[in-house]
């Protein structure tokens, strides 16, 4: 019988988001989440340099196996990092491209 939920998920942001605010993503998940009565906090890294974005990936674990509590933790914490987020100005990615374009026609 299960008796925790483990959750992993994902963040990403923009490319312009300075070094110093890509090393506080970590410490303020992990923030959100050990705020949370019955959460086990794992881990959260800088995952991957995406095409588009700079991907954290974070697993923690909800102490219960009722889905709808792992379900209102888990918007809680989503919530909470869009809060974060907008207060240290961190921006979430999207897909998107560059395109550049050459002085002179072809």
């Amino acid at each position: 019988r299960m008796e925790k939920r483990r959750v992993c998920f994902s963040v990403s942001v923009t490319y312009n988001t300075t070094v110093e605010k890509l090393e506080k993503i970590p410490t303020i998940i992990k923030d959100i989440i050990v705020s949370k009565s019955d959460t086990i906090f794992e881990r959260c890294h800088l995952k991957t340099l995406a095409d588009s974005s700079i991907n954290f990936e974070t697993v923690y674990y909800v102490r219960s196996s009722d889905y709808n509590k792992y379900m209102d933790i888990h918007h809680y914490v989503n919530i909470e990092i869009c809060k974060k987020f907008a207060e240290e100005k961190i921006e979430f990615a999207y897909p998107s491209r560059n395109i550049y374009l050459k002085d002179k026609p072809f």
